[in-house]
C-alpha cells in the first residue's frame, strides 16, 4: 500500500522538531522503519518537506536510514535558489531563479522563516504570456512580503503583448493587500530598491531575467553615504 510522509501525526513517515536557519534545516524523520535526523541545505519547511519524502522513499527501498539523515548535507544545492548574494549596510541579499507561482510562494515562505525583519520581494515577471495568464496568482504568492518591488516583464524571446507589463503583477499583489511599489524600467530598479531598504531588512530578488544582477547594482548603492 501507499506510504504517506508530513507533519501530521497519523503520516507514515512524520516530520518533527523542524528547525531553520539562513543556510540549512534540521528535523526528525520518524516512520516504520526507525528515526533519524535529517539536515537539508537550504531554509524552509517546502525543502524540508521535500527532503522528507525523498529519505522515506530510500529508506523504503533498503538504504541505511541512519547514513540517510547526513546525506544530503554535502550536497549545497544549485546557483539561485535562495542565494545568499551579500549583507551591505546592514541588508541581506538573496537572489532565486522563482519565475512560478508556486516558486515564488515556496521561496517567500522560506525567506519568512528566516527573515530577522523585514521580508522585501523585488520581482521581475518573466514571460509575457506567463504574466498575462498568472498576474493574480503572482501576486497573491508576493503579497506574503512586507514590501514588494515589481518591475517590468523580461520577455525574452518573445514579442510585447499589449497591455501586459509587470503592473498587472503589481495591482495584483496591491489587491492581495501587500504594500507595493512599481518600477516601470528595469534600469531604475536598483536605484528604488535602494532607497526603499533599510539596515536589517532582506531584500530577495526573484526571476528568470536580469534581475539576478540586483545585487551588484544594489552594493555600491546601498553602501554609499
Amino acid at each position: 500500500g501507499a506510504r504517506t510522509y508530513g507533519t501530521s501525526p497519523d503520516a507514515d513517515w512524520r516530520l518533527t522538531d523542524l528547525v531553520g536557519t539562513a543556510t540549512d534545516s534540521t528535523f526528525t524523520l520518524t516512520g516504520p522503519l526507525g528515526s533519524t535526523v535529517v539536515t537539508v541545505p537550504g531554509p524552509g519547511r517546502h525543502l524540508a518537506l521535500n527532503a522528507a519524502g525523498s529519505v522515506a522513499l530510500l529508506a523504503e527501498l533498503g538504504r541505511d536510514l541512519g547514513r540517510l539523515g547526513g546525506s544530503l548535507t554535502p550536497f549545497r544545492g544549485v546557483g539561485r535558489r535562495f542565494e545568499h548574494r551579500g549583507t551591505v549596510a546592514g541588508v541581506a541579499l538573496y537572489d532565486d531563479y522563482a519565475h512560478h507561482p508556486t516558486e515564488v510562494a515556496a521561496t517567500l515562505s522560506a525567506a519568512r522563516e528566516t527573515a530577522p525583519n523585514r521580508l522585501v520581494a523585488v520581482f521581475q515577471p518573466h514571460l509575457y504570456s506567463r504574466t498575462q495568464r498568472f498576474a493574480r496568482e503572482f501576486g497573491e504568492a508576493l503579497a506574503t512580503a512586507d514590501l514588494v518591488v515589481v518591475t517590468d516583464v523580461y520577455g525574452a524571446r518573445e514579442e510585447p503583448v499589449p497591455g501586459v507589463t509587470g503592473h498587472l503583477v503589481a495591482e495584483a499583489a496591491a489587491q492581495a493587500g501587500a504594500d507595493v511599489f512599481y518600477v516601470t524600467h528595469r534600469s531604475d530598479l536598483s536605484w528604488h530598491v535602494a532607497r526603499l531598504a533599510h539596515p536589517g531588512d532582506m531584500v530577495i530578488s526573484m526571476g528568470a531575467g536580469d534581475v539576478t544582477l540586483l545585487h551588484n547594482e544594489l552594493a555600491p548603492l546601498l553602501g554609499a553615504p
